[in-house]
């Protein structure tokens, strides 16, 4: 029981950080390196 509840949090845990961390490069980028942050744009 445990060993399955270890690996939902296994799976959990980056599905959760994973967009946190995109979100916090995608605002953290363009006020760092604008040139970065335009090229972002320009492909999406």
């Amino acid at each position: 029981m445990s060993g399955s509840l270890l690996n939902i949090a296994f799976f959990a845990v980056p599905a959760i950080l994973l967009p946190v961390l995109i979100v916090a490069f995608y605002f953290a980028e363009p006020s760092g390196r604008p040139e970065s942050g335009d090229r972002w744009r320009s492909r999406y």
